[in-house]
């Protein structure tokens, strides 16, 4: 795909899709290009997929953003993302899944909080939750937005314990990447709160008051259920692959008993009652 000339970008998005989902997509990448800041490249990674061009091309023809289609061959999430990393050249940088938004001042508050905070290189906001109906499908039906929780201050024990923001909320300083290298293709799912884990173990972070994206969840039972399925065994494994930083902190330090969870819990409330039991299985804290 031919690519219009552009100047260096301030700010590069990373977006990774298989193709499947375009209309979420589509959705996604408008949010990209309402951004108040005027210096911002996408770079949507296709795996194994070459369903976006027309997608990119129409984006591109309006507006200040630089979309550019990236088709790979099938690899997997981390493989993807590491390629828009590798191929972005923004001196800030930042994941949209395809399912996700961003509000039009995600870019320009974040990068504002880099520049002022010279020795800080991730900020992250808070970010609503959407649950809704429809999401494999790609006919998102019935949304239901939730209020933002209050800000988690960032705490490395904390993060070490659990992931304190979806991926879509950061912006890091892509010299990060450059140092301490990307996505760990070993790890299929939770490879974002692994990359924020690494990260955090040699970078300060700071979390901005704000709410600057959205990430839904599904409304189904049955696919709720499935997703914690699957996670809980990744958050074994990372917290194998992290235990020299896990161990020395108690369980119940980091983390406040939560409130009753209701009857049909979100996805992200289900994952934390089982990371709760799983805890406690594995002996790093809490009472039985």
């Amino acid at each position: 795909m031919a690519e219009r000339p552009t100047s260096q970008p301030r700010v590069s998005l990373v977006v990774r899709t298989q193709g499947r989902r375009l209309r979420l997509l589509e959705r996604a990448l408008a949010s990209i290009r309402r951004q108040c800041e005027p210096s911002v490249e996408a770079i949507i990674v296709e795996d194994g997929s070459s369903e976006a061009g027309a997608l990119v091309e129409a984006m591109n023809a309006n507006g200040s953003v630089m979309f550019r289609e990236l088709p790979i061959a099938a690899s997997g999430r981390c493989v993807a993302g590491n390629r828009g990393l590798e191929a972005s050249r923004g001196e800030f940088v930042g994941f949209l899944d395809e399912d996700d938004e961003l509000l039009p001042d995600h870019v320009s508050r974040l990068a504002a909080a880099l520049d002022a905070t010279p020795g800080v290189d991730l900020v992250y906001a808070r970010a609503n939750e959407v649950v809704c109906g429809g999401l494999v499908s790609d006919e998102v039906r019935e949304p239901e937005t939730l209020p933002p929780g209050q800000l988690v201050p960032f705490s490395r024990t904390a993060l070490w314990r659990h992931n304190q923001f979806p991926i879509q909320a950061a912006l890091f300083r892509r010299s990060l990447f450059e140092r301490e290298g990307g996505f760990d293709p070993a790890i299929q799912l939770l490879e974002d709160w692994d990359l924020w884990i690494r990260y955090s173990a040699c970078a300060d972070f700071l979390a901005i008051d704000a709410v600057t994206s959205l990430f839904r969840s599904p409304r189904e039972p049955s696919l709720i259920e499935a997703r914690v399925r699957e996670h809980r065994p990744w958050m074994d494994v990372l917290r194998l692959k992290h235990r020299d930083l896990i161990a020395p902190h108690r369980f119940e330090d980091v983390v406040q008993p939560p409130p009753p969870p209701p009857q049909t819990p979100t996805f992200r409330q289900a994952l934390g009652i089982g990371r709760r039991a799983l805890a406690r299985k594995l002996g790093l804290g809490g009472k039985q």
